[in-house]
């Protein structure tokens, strides 16, 4: 499984203003979570909620973002028994999430202009992550 966290973005109307985001590299699934921060504790709640969903990765790739390495979130893996590695700080394009990123962003973009909602509610839109995950 791939991670990584989108942002910041304007803050939304539920006050996040970051999207944590995830890849099952097995099935191709894409999951976003909105959230107000990138701490740690944010996002292994975020995680709690993604892992409920699609299950346990035995393995997970993200960038060296200090939300990812810190005492809390490598704690948290070693407790679940998930192994991490961490893409290359010369080269963001190996981690697969950054190209979620880039087409999720200009949905997000399109939705909100179409709709005049604000982001979070156009990425809770399951529609958008099934389009994507269908290709």
């Amino acid at each position: 499984m791939n991670i990584d966290a989108v942002g910041p973005l304007p803050t939304s109307s539920k006050g996040n203003s970051y999207l944590l985001t995830a890849i099952c590299m097995s099935s191709r699934y894409p999951d976003a979570i909105p959230v107000a921060d990138i701490s740690s504790v944010s996002v292994t709640d975020a995680l709690l909620e993604i892992f409920n969903r699609i299950g346990f990765p035995r393995e997970i790739q993200s960038d060296l973002g200090t939300s990812f390495t810190s005492f809390l979130t490598t704690e948290y893996f070693d407790r679940f028994g998930i192994k991490v590695t961490h893409s290359s700080v010369n080269h963001p394009q190996s981690d697969p999430v950054e190209r979620f990123h880039r087409t999720n962003k200009r949905m997000l973009k399109v939705l909100c202009l179409k709709s005049a909602q604000d982001w979070e509610k156009s990425s809770s839109n399951s529609a958008s992550l099934e389009n994507y995950h269908s290709r």
